[in-house]
């Protein structure tokens, strides 16, 4: 998984590959049901200040 830290300048997102997608701060990562794989990731995501 390839991870961005992003905000949307203008316009909005379609979604073409996922059935949802929602935006998080660092703290709320944690609120999410992450599969086993993404689990490492999102743990370096939530060290980001």
């Amino acid at each position: 998984m390839k991870c961005y830290a992003c905000h949307v300048v203008s316009g909005s997102l379609t979604l073409k590959e996922h059935e949802s997608a929602k935006w998080l701060l660092p703290a709320e990562l944690n609120t999410v049901n992450w599969l086993p794989a993404d689990a490492g990731v999102v743990e370096k995501l939530v060290e980001i200040k």
